[in-house]
């Protein structure tokens, strides 16, 4: 990375500001993360976007376990009847 990304001295001995990047969450190519990126941590409005639709659809979930049934030898009454 060049000295301007890490940070470092302008030409004339004045300080620049520390510009960081990060992975954009949604597609990973690199963001600019600070006050100048409207979206942060994303790299554009269409990353950001698609992500709440992630959210508001329920694709990001925590996974869970299949609930345990409490009698394994109990059976609905559809299990009753028996084919012909």
């Amino acid at each position: 990375m060049s000295e301007h990304e890490h940070g470092g001295t302008k030409p004339g001995g004045r300080s620049s500001p520390r510009i960081r990047k990060v992975s954009c969450p949604n597609c990973g190519k690199l963001s600019i993360y600070s006050e100048l990126n409207a979206f942060r941590p994303f790299c554009s409005e269409n990353c950001k976007t698609g992500d709440l639709a992630a959210w508001a659809s329920d694709e990001y979930r925590l996974p869970t376990k299949e609930p345990v049934d409490s009698n394994p030898d109990e059976r609905t009454s559809e299990d009753n009847y028996e084919d012909i």
